[in-house]
């Protein structure tokens, strides 16, 4: 190794590519994972067989496990309401044809009408037999939701193999650092200021920014490589500028400031390969197909990025107006929560109020955007056999985060109040 190698090593390519999949441990992003539910089964069972030749090299980060599993559920509703979308479109087609063909030829619509109506009908008869294979497919597939071979799959390969969580203190010091860092737009993470600005995952009884999440990512790959001295592949189906250079609106390579980053601090090396560049490496175990339809996703993924990218700037450089802007850069929304629970005495709304009120501000007190709670009914009935009061209301809370995770805030807020039990989400 030459001195210019040796000093600046970060600019020189590794060549034995053999050595680098036999000797690294290789971490998945979060995306990686949930697109196993956006491929047919085929290919996903593939990739699986091609992680489990790679079984003994694999290893989750926590931030990793913490997002897959919040977010595993709304991926797979996605794709079902994705089917449901295509038969619906399918249903459009032969009228909005028809709007099109009589409007371009209103001048011989008379002569010929018959001609456009059984056009018209063969268009609806194909669109019935397409809408009813689609119907058979989907209900041959599997429902992810209550038969999940993928999550069984991923809990067998990451058996034992999950890294730890950081600590509230941790994560609060974490948070001071990458707030530096982004001001600076050192990666990774930055890209992610604005986009995911006002939402966060409540885990552990600690708001978790999702702002935050790449960064947070990041050091725990770096500390479990200086403590095991490892070699790192990351892969990621992540092409956004605080992770890749890109030149052109191609992707060159890792960020250099990662690299470098990564190698002094652990003292080895760090690879990133998307999931297309690691199928290519096994074709043995990954065919053709398969290969096609993983770039083929990621490229429209991708595509619809840049777009967003686009209309992002455009906004910004003809100053539209704010309330447009915050909506199309999708800032937090007012979430509405209907509650239940019971209680031996007669709770006030005073006291509902004062209780949801300090929880948020102490739980915020480092989160950027306090989320403001409107309350608009309360309801009280007494159950004179059981003695019992049930409570009913609901709250309003801005932010971009799901309902499930503001109703767990809630719920510990409400528990502050004694001989509150049986607290539920309504609606």
């Amino acid at each position: 190794m030459g001195i210019l190698e040796k000093i600046f090593k970060e600019f020189y390519i590794e060549k034995n590519d053999q050595r680098i999949w036999q000797d690294s441990i290789i971490v998945l992003d979060t995306n990686v994972l949930l697109n196993l539910y956006r491929y047919s089964k085929d290919t996903t069972v593939q990739i699986l067989n091609l992680l489990n030749k790679y079984q003994d090299q694999l290893w989750m980060p926590h931030q990793v496990a913490l997002e897959y599993h919040f977010n595993r559920k709304k991926v797979i509703l996605e794709q079902e309401e994705y089917h449901t979308k295509i038969s619906e479109s399918f249903s459009k087609v032969p009228k909005e044809i028809e709007k099109i063909l009589l409007k371009d030829l209103s001048d011989f619509k008379k002569r010929h009408r018959k001609d456009i109506d059984n056009f018209i009908s063969d268009l609806e008869k194909l669109r019935d037999n397409h809408i009813e294979s689609l119907e058979k497919q989907l209900k041959n597939e599997i429902s992810y939701l209550k038969e999940d071979f993928i999550k069984e799959n991923i809990t067998n390969l990451f058996f034992e193999k999950v890294g730890i969580a950081f600590t509230a203190k941790e994560i609060e010091s974490l948070e001071k650092t990458a707030e530096e860092r982004f001001s600076k737009k050192i990666p990774p993470g930055y890209d992610d200021d604005k986009a995911k600005d006002g939402s966060f995952k409540y885990y552990n009884k600690y708001i978790i920014q999702n702002r935050y999440g790449d960064y947070i990512l990041w050091r725990q790959i770096i500390e479990y490589a200086t403590v095991e001295k490892r070699d790192i592949i990351f892969i990621t189906d992540e092409q956004k500028s605080d992770w890749w250079y890109k030149l052109g609106g191609k992707v060159i390579g890792p960020r250099i400031e990662l690299i470098n980053e990564f190698s002094y601090e652990t003292k080895k090396k760090l690879y990133m390969f998307s999931p297309i560049g690691f199928i290519n490496r096994n074709e043995d175990i990954v065919n053709a197909s398969a290969a096609n339809e993983v770039e083929e996703l990621a490229t429209s993924a991708n595509f619809e990025k840049m777009i967003n990218e686009f209309a992002h700037h455009a906004a910004n450089e003809t100053a539209r107006s704010l309330d447009v802007y915050m909506s199309e850069n999708k800032r937090p929304i007012v979430q509405t929560l209907w509650i239940k629970f019971e209680s031996i005495n007669e709770v006030s709304i005073a006291n509902v109020n004062n209780a949801i009120e300090s929880f948020f501000q102490l739980k915020y007190k480092r989160v950027r955007g306090i989320p403001k709670i409107a309350w608009d009914y309360y309801n009280i009935k007494f159950d004179e056999n059981n003695s019992i009061y049930t409570s009913q209301f609901f709250v309003e809370i801005k932010t971009d985060s799901d309902i499930e995770t503001i109703f767990f805030m809630v719920e510990d807020a409400l528990k502050s109040i004694r001989n509150i039990s049986n607290i539920e989400l309504v609606g």
